[in-house]
């Protein structure tokens, strides 16, 4: 920062750290009070909310065919908007799918690579005690208030079904939340009684989690011994096997 000013000395850098407690609340309001930030971190989801306050990246710095010879095809797809470029991304993050190594060799079991493999596993990989208590659950989903990423787990599913997220409303969309609604509801492989998915995996109560990979870095410290991949996301059955896989870019 300070070589930048040397080199820049008529830019004036102020750097505010801001805790990702409330900060896109907080950001909204700044920058309606005409008190926010001139550079400002967002996620790619939020570029429809905050499409006013977005000033387009000058052909000077980038042009568009630049941006989108550096970054991947989702960046200027999310970042466009009319006929300019509003942002550029820091980094590329997903969704994974984590699966407890040891779980897994103790069924004998192979990853799932369909959602339909990933339901049949969850249900045999999960352990229930008394009181129908779940002490070992197959997979963490089916719920909001204790899997961590279930909005990006949800549209995901909704991408896949075919679903436009501007109307989720839809028969796909809704057929999606169904499906992830049931892995709680009607199979029992989760509930709301279980701790938070993240810190329920690190501590190997979860067959699979579903989770970005910065995750890792928690698990690891919770748990520095535990065993563990992360594989890509589960897929609908194809009818074509060469159509691509779908995943879910979540980045700032």
């Amino acid at each position: 920062m300070q070589e930048y000013q040397v080199s820049h000395p008529n830019v004036t850098i102020s750097y505010k750290p801001q805790s990702k407690e409330d900060y896109r609340e907080r950001l909204t309001n700044a920058l309606a009070r005409n008190e926010g930030p001139d550079i400002f971190r967002i996620h790619n989801s939020w570029v429809p909310m905050f499409a006013n306050e977005l000033s387009v990246i000058p052909s000077s710095v980038m042009t568009q065919q630049e941006y989108g010879e550096t970054f991947y095809p989702v960046a200027l797809s999310d970042f466009s908007v009319g006929s300019g470029i509003v942002a550029i991304p820091l980094m590329y993050d997903g969704l994974g799918l984590y699966i407890n190594e040891q779980i897994f060799e103790t069924y004998g079991k192979e990853p799932p690579a369909t959602w339909d493999d990933l339901l049949a596993l969850a249900v045999e990989m999960t352990i229930k005690g008394e009181d129908d208590k779940i002490e070992q659950a197959g997979v963490a989903l089916g719920r909001s208030e204790n899997v961590d990423h279930w909005p990006e787990i949800l549209a995901l599913m909704m991408f896949q079904n075919g679903a436009d997220l501007k109307n989720p409303a839809s028969v796909s969309g809704e057929g999606a939340l169904k499906y992830f609604v049931n892995f709680s509801e009607k199979y029992g492989v989760w509930d709301e009684t279980l701790p938070a998915s993240t810190q329920a995996f690190a501590a190997g109560k979860v067959a699979m989690y579903f989770g970005p990979s910065w995750r890792a870095f928690e698990i690891n410290t919770q748990s520095p011994t535990l065993r563990y991949k992360v594989l890509p996301v589960p897929q609908l059955p194809k009818d074509n096997p060469s159509d691509p896989d779908i995943g879910l870019a979540s980045y700032f």
